[in-house]
């Protein structure tokens, strides 16, 4: 029997990390391309580490993170900490079957439009 052990579980997971966090880069770069080059690669990824982070606070699937990434683009990427988008919190607190859809209505609420992709 195959024994997984504890070290070999994060260096998987921290592989698993970095394969996403490529993708959600690739997809950053291909909805909202004016605001990557703006930000440069570095602070893109950045970027993108926390929003895996954040993600992982509020209970989230990778499409939610890459969601999330987006709006952390196109606003302060704290956003859910400040005064002005305060009201952003309770979507992002959901969790359970009331989760389910949370990050389309958020990017609607912000942006006026839909998710694609």
């Amino acid at each position: 029997m195959l024994v997984i052990r504890p070290e070999q579980m994060k260096a998987l997971a921290g592989s698993m990390n970095r394969v996403f966090a490529g993708r959600l880069a690739a997809r950053l770069t291909r909805r909202l391309p004016e605001s990557c080059v703006a930000l440069g690669e570095d602070a893109l990824n950045h970027l993108i580490e926390h929003s895996i982070e954040k993600g992982k606070r509020y209970g989230m699937t990778e499409r939610d993170v890459a969601i999330l990434a987006e709006l952390m683009l196109q606003f302060p990427p704290d956003f859910d900490q400040s005064p002005e988008f305060s009201w952003t919190r309770s979507l992002l607190e959901q969790r359970g079957p009331e989760s389910a859809g949370r990050m389309e209505v958020l990017y609607f609420r912000m942006t006026g439009q839909t998710v694609e992709g």
